[in-house]
């Protein structure tokens, strides 16, 4: 499933995209925006329609303009996540990490960043959890035992 690949059209011809590489999904304008470490892709489409064409499982929807590629998911909070860039190294040049509305502007590549910061929306919270497997499930910080304070004569 990671070496799955499509085509879109962008500026004139078909170029192929791994899903592997896609970080996410971005609502530019009335484009869909494609970013990967080394690209950004756009091309005459919605999200829904784009959505709906890819392999169930890879992408989730995260906020009405923005789909993350479960595979680059990092960190999941109640109102953001994080998306990993692939083969970032911390002596790199450039910012540690991107706004996600920073992708919205007309750029055609990101480069040197560690991770990029996606809004989430309370409507798409849940389902975004339901993709992930958790582990520990239902195990917090609350839940974990407490060392014993009480100490003896």
């Amino acid at each position: 499933m990671i070496n799955q690949s499509f085509f879109v059209w962008d500026e004139g011809k078909y170029v192929r995209l791994n899903m592997s590489e896609i970080l996410i999904i971005v609502i530019w304008r009335n484009y869909v925006r494609f970013v990967a470490r080394d690209y950004i892709h756009t091309v005459r489409a919605t999200l829904d329609g784009v959505l709906s064409q890819l392999p169930e499982g890879m992408f989730a929807r995260t906020h009405k303009s923005f789909a993350v590629s479960l595979l680059h998911l990092r960190e999941v909070e109640k109102d953001e996540v994080k998306v990993s860039v692939p083969d970032f190294k911390e002596t790199d040049k450039g910012a540690a990490k991107v706004d996600a509305f920073q992708l919205q502007e007309d750029k055609k590549e990101i480069e040197n960043i560690g991770s990029i910061t996606i809004p989430v929306s309370k409507q798409y919270y849940a389902d975004l959890v339901s993709k992930l497997t958790v582990l520990n499930k239902g195990y917090t910080k609350a839940s974990q035992p407490q060392p014993d304070t009480a100490t003896e004569p």
